[in-house]
């Protein structure tokens, strides 16, 4: 079977060369090393550590693990440094030319993340709302289990004024607020859930 070359994406009506990105949480976790991905390594997509309200230390190291041969594992513990922090540190390397930054956003409240992704927005190409991380019992993923609240949290950040790139981005977005509320399918239509 032949192997298809590889095609640029379009996120928010720009477009992603090359198609690539780093999860949020494993590297790309502070301002400085957001530029140096963006400048070292060929990714179009760079996912910026998730961010909150106030600052959290996280998991002491070691937070990455290999457990089988072909398996690897993090438990980073939503280790920020508040989003006011982050903005402060994040002017300086923002616009990243030629890369798209998804920055990740997570609260206990609907209100709490609405203030974390207007901070961010203007420092961001799109935003990324954390309904994944199972590090805690108030954010990330214990909301995903939440329905009604995970509804009104993507209704709320999608309908606040950010900036016009960031709305751009949620304009592609699976209808989270109407249907399917799993972390890819919020941001990534296409992708399949279980």
């Amino acid at each position: 079977m032949p192997v298809r070359p590889l095609e640029s994406v379009r996120i928010g009506g720009r477009e992603i060369w090359p198609p690539f990105t780093i999860p949020s949480g494993i590297i790309t976790v502070t301002p400085d090393l957001i530029q140096r991905v963006a400048e070292e390594v060929p990714i179009g997509l760079i996912t910026a550590k998730s961010v909150g309200a106030t600052p959290r230390d996280g998991y002491p190291e070691p937070v990455f693990s290999q457990y089988s041969p072909d398996s690897l594992s993090t438990a980073i513990g939503l280790s920020n440094p508040g989003y006011q922090a982050w903005v402060e540190e994040m002017r300086e390397f923002y616009p990243i030319p030629g890369k798209f930054l998804l920055v990740s956003v997570f609260g206990e409240t609907p209100e709490e993340v609405v203030r974390g992704a207007e901070a961010v927005a203007p420092y961001a190409d799109g935003i990324e709302l954390n309904f994944c991380c199972p590090h805690s019992l108030r954010y990330g993923e214990v909301l995903a289990h939440q329905g009604d609240l995970t509804v009104e949290i993507t209704r709320k950040v999608r309908i606040h004024p950010l900036s016009p790139d960031v709305h751009a981005t949620f304009a592609i977005c699976s209808n989270a607020a109407s249907t399917s509320t799993s972390p890819a399918s919020s941001l990534y239509p296409e992708a399949k859930t279980s």
